[in-house]
């Protein structure tokens, strides 16, 4: 089912109502990332900027400012959960969901050294 949910969200995305949906889902999602990480300080996106480098959708300096790259990097992240578990699985919308992007990208790590399944 998931395989069919990505094959969808990658037909669909170059264009159309869907397209514009998932856009404006990812924009909600991503202002919702950056007041998270502005309340909680530049310390907390450090930790984020590492756990996104690891995965290689990072690639700016650990620097904890939310800038171009680092807002690039959520998007690719919360884009491919959205294409692998929907909108429900894949959104961002309240300053709780936060923690569990980077969780993500980290159960997605220990799983390419071997040490876990790979995440939903």
């Amino acid at each position: 089912m998931r395989l069919i949910t990505v094959l969808v969200f990658l037909a669909f995305s170059g264009g159309g109502a869907f397209a514009q949906a998932t856009d404006a889902m990812l924009d909600r999602s991503m202002e919702t990332i950056r007041s998270y990480y502005a309340l909680h300080g530049p310390s907390r996106l450090v930790q984020a900027q590492l756990v996104l480098r690891e995965t290689q959708h990072y690639n700016g300096p650990l620097d904890g400012q939310w800038g171009p790259g680092t807002a690039a990097a959520f998007r690719r992240v919360v884009s491919t959960r959205i294409a692998i578990g929907g909108p429900q699985y894949g959104m961002t919308t309240k300053p709780d969901d936060v923690p569990a992007v980077t969780d993500w990208a980290g159960a997605l790590i220990l799983h390419q050294g071997g040490y876990g399944d790979l995440p939903d």
